[in-house]
């Protein structure tokens, strides 16, 4: 077994025990490339599961935080059905690793973005919906001290995301 495919595993077993199982590879070792490498095939691992892949995360987007880990641009995680709420559900916490949660908007893109470096109104014209949200974490980091390699292996330490009633109509 790979060293990846065993830090997938890893990854993939904590976000349902909230608990780590031990594997020799340091993050600190991984390249941004192969922690991406380990989150998409945490991502397989969870649709071969019976979860669907229905949006994407952006992380790491204040100033603050980039800091705080050595990077010059967000990182990016998917969102996962069944783990999206409608507002009013009651969550436990004790489903989570070390809750944690924040607050987000919440972007509908309602038309397929290809490109890079695409032009504001083409951006803008793709927003289908804006509505509020709360992203739920499993704030623990297994590795210690905590990195952007393992940030980005588990998706943003996302865990679920509860999502306000619709607001802004483009």
């Amino acid at each position: 077994m790979s060293n990846l495919q065993a830090l997938a595993d890893s990854f993939y077993d904590a976000f349902y025990s909230n608990s780590w199982r031990n594997v020799s590879t340091s993050m600190l070792s991984l390249s941004i490339a192969d922690s991406y490498c380990v989150q998409n095939i945490v991502c397989q691992k969870r649709v071969e599961a019976g979860e669907d892949v229905i949006g994407y995360k952006v992380g790491c987007t204040s100033i603050a935080i980039r800091d705080q880990f050595g990077i010059d641009e967000p990182i990016s995680g998917r969102l996962f059905s069944p783990h999206i709420y409608s507002e009013g559900i009651q969550i436990n916490r004790q489903r989570y690793a070390n809750c944690a949660i924040e607050p987000e908007i919440v972007l509908t893109i309602g038309s397929d973005l290809f490109g890079q470096n695409l032009p504001d109104e083409s951006l803008i014209e793709a927003i289908e919906c804006v509505s509020p949200g709360i992203e739920l974490h499993n704030y623990t980091f297994w590795h210690d001290p905590p990195c952007l390699q393992e940030l980005i292996c588990s998706g943003g330490i996302h865990a679920g995301l509860i999502m306000g009633k619709k607001g802004i109509t483009a």
